[in-house]
Parts: C-alpha cells; structure tokens; sequence
C-alpha cells in the first residue's frame, strides 16, 4: 500500500522467518508505504496511516507495540502536494 518509489529507508515488523512481517517504506524519515505478508493487520493500519496521510517517523513506526495504535494520536498530516 502506498508508493515504494524513492524510498530512502526501511524497517521490518514481525519475523521473516515465521513468514509473518511487513516491509515498511520510509522518505526522509516518514512512512510512505508498507508491504504486509501474512499480517493483515500491520497491512490494515498502514494503509490507514497513509490514507489520513498521518506523518508517522520511523522510530514512531517501529517503537510502536502495534502500528494501529498510531492511528488515534498523531495529528500531523502530510500536505496534499
């Protein structure tokens, strides 16, 4: 979900060996897409992450015990450009 083109860094959630994660793309530091395999709900916030266009950084991202516990506290959104 999301545009993965000119990412400039990544970070995986959950275990690629159990076959269960999410490759979450990052642009200067903010979340711009995620690729979710066998986690529907890593899959399921990310998208609504990005759909509010909520600014989520990657230590947010991945310091966070779930991604959709980011959905409710962060209200800086992206600009539409």
């Amino acid at each position: 979900m999301g545009l993965f083109n000119d990412y400039t860094d990544t970070g995986i959630r959950g275990n690629v060996d159990d076959g269960r994660f999410a490759t979450l793309y990052f642009k200067e530091d903010t979340l711009i897409a995620i690729d979710a395999v066998n986690d529907p709900v890593s899959f399921m916030a990310g998208k609504q992450l990005l759909k509010k266009r909520l600014l989520v950084s990657k230590d947010k991202a991945m310091g966070a015990t779930m991604l959709k516990d980011l959905l409710g506290g962060n209200k800086n959104r992206r600009s539409s450009n």
